[in-house]
């Protein structure tokens, strides 16, 4: 039978077996949003293979196939937490909505912002980062205080 007559055209979308179908039907999502869903896989996959390398040499095909297999584990579970939290947050944001104005909410939105904005200005730098930037001073200090009583408190 020629290409032409075949209904399915899976093979000219680049997937195979109509699997696209099924994602876009079960996930609701547009042509656009499974084209974008799959530029960001290839994107990923680009990252991952300039990363493995250095770390399949520092821990060997073993331990990358291990580190690998964990994360990609604790990929479903986070998704599916995420998921939930999001549902979770919008059915919460519409019950607080129907009792105060969306000018309130948004305000109420800002709240972590502030506390992590404000949280940020009192943690200090750490003293990997001072040695690397070249601030001796500063690292030598900060170990002095952070070891107090020990034998690197005489650096």
């Amino acid at each position: 039978m020629p290409a032409s007559d075949n209904n399915d055209n899976s093979q000219s979308q680049g997937t195979r077996g109509g699997v696209h179908v099924a994602y876009t039907e079960d996930l609701k999502l547009s042509l656009a949003e499974y084209s974008l869903f799959g530029s960001i896989l290839t994107f990923g996959a680009m990252i991952r293979a300039i990363k493995s390398g250095p770390i399949t040499d520092f821990v060997g095909c073993k331990g990358m196939s291990w580190i690998s297999s964990i994360l990609c584990s604790a990929g479903w579970p986070a998704m599916y937490f995420a998921e939930f939290m999001i549902t979770a947050a919008v059915s919460l944001s519409f019950v607080i909505g129907t009792m105060i104005t969306w000018r309130v909410l948004a305000l109420i939105g800002l709240a972590p912002f502030v506390v992590l904005v404000t949280g940020l200005s009192f943690i200090p730098e750490s003293p990997r980062w001072l040695v690397k930037t070249g601030n001796h001073q500063e690292f030598y200090r900060k170990c002095r205080t952070g070891y107090k009583d020990t034998k690197y408190s005489k650096v």
